[in-house]
């Protein structure tokens, strides 16, 4: 038993550490020079995502949408998933016309979701990950927001009007500033969809990171208290 006390002071220490050097979440609105989403979707610049699960479990990854020139790409758990650029448009989850195209899947372990974009917009390649991801006007960043969607449904029957400010959900929606065009709110650089059909994504803040940690410490005096 001391050994599960052990391991549960230490998930703790990892879960706490894992947003240690990560840049606080804060609510955004996008506004009308985003040509993928459009105005009005509320979200969040400086998010770390992490996945709430029991278990392993498979992620799928859609390609919404990008405005750019520079050849970006999305990554999860080491695999890209296609080095995109041109003008798609307003995406059909929007109002728009431009239909979601689904990637592929990656069976992805609970707790910080291995993802990143990677642009060449600089000239030598940039990454953007999901463990360190920058408020503007630092460049390349990320804005992301959250919906809880039927995971039997297709994604384009999910509702994304308007976005999201939600800590969690099964649906996350990631889009990049790869650092072109000025100084306007373009997350619409890249802008990719993961969906997962068990679990949840989720923002841990400091508070809710510290209380789990208490509960696993607890969980560990519980498991001892019993023997």
């Amino acid at each position: 038993m001391k050994k599960l006390l052990l391991a549960g002071v230490a998930a703790a220490g990892l879960a706490l550490s894992a947003t240690t050097g990560a840049t606080a979440a804060v609510l955004h609105t996008t506004d009308g020079s985003n040509s993928v989403m459009g105005a009005g979707v509320t979200g969040w610049l400086g998010a770390t995502w992490f996945l709430i699960a029991g278990a392993a479990t498979t992620i799928d990854v859609y390609f919404i949408g990008i405005e750019a020139g520079a050849n970006n790409e999305f990554f999860l758990n080491g695999t890209g998933f296609g080095a995109q650029s041109g003008d798609t448009g307003l995406s059909s989850l929007f109002g728009g016309s431009s239909a979601p195209t689904f990637e592929g899947s990656s069976l992805t372990p609970p707790g910080l979701i291995d993802f990143a974009f990677t642009t060449d917009f600089f000239g030598p390649l940039a990454t953007v990950t999901n463990a360190a991801n920058p408020l503007p006007p630092s460049v390349p960043n990320f804005f992301s927001f959250v919906i809880t969607c039927d995971p039997a449904a297709a994604i384009t029957a999910c509702s994304f009007a308007g976005g999201s400010s939600a800590f969690g959900g099964n649906t996350l929606l990631v889009a990049l500033d790869d650092g072109g065009g000025g100084p306007d709110d373009n997350h619409d650089d890249l802008v990719m969809v993961i969906r997962i059909s068990n679990g949840a994504f989720t923002i841990p803040e400091p508070t809710s990171l510290a209380l789990l940690g208490m509960g696993l410490l607890g969980m560990g005096f519980a498991a001892r208290r019993r023997t």
